[in-house]
């Protein structure tokens, strides 16, 4: 068990690695450009679909599989979400082959060829992808997760390939081509090992009811996840009255959030995720609330060093990751200035992360889903709003506000009656040291870049003097959080893991 649990741990974080590799050289090769804008347009819509349908089947399919035990039933239900799902990619793939031209043409660019196809590209691996989604759910119901993890790396490895060996020759639709390859290429990969789970056991006109069933539930998931998916959306909308290159700007500032977050979220959700839903599966809810409180203390604690850390060296860590090829010094500034706001907003995606995780398990549907469209609404009215009043800033703003909202309203619906778990001795000792230990981390990163920068000047900030600094500052964070003003989760964990 330990043994499969490392090598899955392993294989995502290898995927992690490999998937901030392809966006280095996407970097690299198409940069932040008027073009790379069209690429964001072309693609955003059908994105949107894949992740809707992606994290709703995660949230809710896999425990519709799991609750059938029996393996007649089961089979049946699986054979007709199939059958469904192929009606979805054929549906789909039609209307984006159709959409495609009226995506472009709202950046005036219905007539080129080249995004247009790449639209209608994107739009094929969006109706393929409940697909996908159904043969990693039926992997996941019969425990075969490090099956599953191994077939992630499956497009990351694809696009990587197609980078390496067609950038020169084929244009930015080799991302197009590269997705389609590795979700065809993922789905032959899970279907040969759960293809015959699929049996119609004398499939009637009336079993088809439990369709609807499903669907009408899956109304209200769709809608809780809006939190995950809704931004690039609303940013393709607002950015066409910015200047050019400004979607590219925000499009690689999410794309580092999400990577950020992603990799900051694993360590302590796999140490506590686990209790935790045991926990709300026994009804035991005043002991899983207590855990989502230890569990976000942990991860802020973690996620506060590094995001203080990328704030202060923004510009310099996007200059050494990304400044190469078509990545100019105008889009590092740009980019760098985006990611400084709205860096912090990773302490609420987090929270936010685990109070919806709460509220599905205990089929708070409806709360869910309009805290969802909440998060939407919020998030495209207050772009709009701060667009027009601070420019391309106002996006990350409006994001990091956003984030906030969300985080609160989910936090009331969660806690209400329960504030004690909120309010006490142990929680006002945790948010003290932790502002005690952000401030002095703050006033140290400053005194270390000035220094540094009065000695050898600002172009001597490599990517190695940055992980050197990283590892220093570090020690110095660790040292604050475990001996100066210490957080009792993180002094726990050390004292576990490091002193036996």
């Amino acid at each position: 068990m330990i043994k499969k649990t490392l090598q899955i741990s392993f294989l995502s974080f290898a995927g992690s690695l490999l998937g901030f590799l392809c966006q280095l050289f996407i970097a690299k090769y198409f940069g932040a450009t008027s073009s790379f804008d069209l690429f964001v347009v072309a693609s955003t819509y059908p994105l949107f679909l894949t992740g809707l349908i992606a994290i709703t089947l995660n949230h809710y399919l896999i425990p519709e599989l799991a609750k059938r035990k029996n393996i007649k039933i089961r089979s049946k239900f699986y054979f007709l979400i199939f059958l469904s799902f192929i009606a979805f990619f054929i549906i789909t793939a039609i209307f984006g082959y159709f959409i495609a031209p009226f995506q472009l043409l709202y950046f005036g660019s219905s007539e080129n060829a080249e995004y247009i196809n790449v639209a209608r590209i994107y739009w094929v691996c969006a109706a393929l992808n409940p697909i996908l989604g159904l043969f990693q759910s039926v992997h996941i119901v019969k425990n075969n997760i490090l099956y599953v993890t191994k077939a992630h790396l499956i497009p990351i490895l694809m696009s990587l390939s197609f980078l390496l060996v067609f950038k020169n020759s084929d244009g930015i639709i080799i991302l197009a081509y590269s997705l389609l390859a590795g979700t065809i290429l993922n789905i032959f990969f899970l279907a040969r090992s759960c293809i015959f789970d699929m049996t119609p056991y004398q499939i009637k006109l009336k079993d088809y009811a439990v369709l609807k069933s499903f669907f009408k539930k899956m109304n209200l998931i769709v809608l809780s996840i809006l939190c995950y998916i809704v931004f690039q959306s609303s940013d393709v909308y607002w950015c066409k009255f910015l200047p050019t290159s400004s979607l590219s700007y925000v499009s690689y500032m999410q794309r580092f959030l999400v990577a950020f977050t992603a990799l900051n979220m694993s360590t302590p959700i796999q140490l506590f995720l686990p209790y935790l839903s045991n926990q709300i599966n026994s009804g035991k809810k005043n002991v899983a609330l207590m855990s989502i409180i230890k569990i976000f203390r942990v991860s802020v604690t973690l996620i506060i060093f590094q995001s203080i850390f990328f704030y202060i060296y923004s510009e310099e860590i996007i200059s050494a990751l990304l400044q190469r090829g078509l990545f100019d010094e105008v889009a590092t500034q740009n980019v760098a200035k985006l990611i400084s706001i709205s860096i912090f907003s990773s302490i609420f995606y987090v929270g936010s992360t685990l109070l919806l995780r709460f509220l599905l398990a205990e089929y708070k549907y409806k709360i869910s889903a309009a805290s969802g469209v909440f998060i939407a609404v919020t998030y495209f009215v207050m772009s709009g709003l701060f667009t027009m009043h601070f420019g391309l800033i106002g996006i990350p703003i409006a994001y990091s506000i956003s984030w906030s909202l969300y985080f609160i309203k989910l936090l009331i619906h969660v806690f209400r009656g329960q504030w004690n778990l909120i309010f006490n001795t142990h929680n006002f000792v945790f948010l003290k040291n932790i502002l005690f230990n952000s401030s002095l981390f703050v006033l140290i990163g400053f005194i270390m870049k000035k220094i540094y920068g009065e000695i050898i000047g600002t172009s001597g900030f490599g990517i190695i003097y940055l992980m050197i600094v990283f590892l220093f500052m570090g020690a110095i964070y660790l040292l604050l959080i475990i001996k100066i003003f210490p957080l009792e989760d993180l002094k726990y964990l050390y004292k576990k893991y490091f002193h036996g």
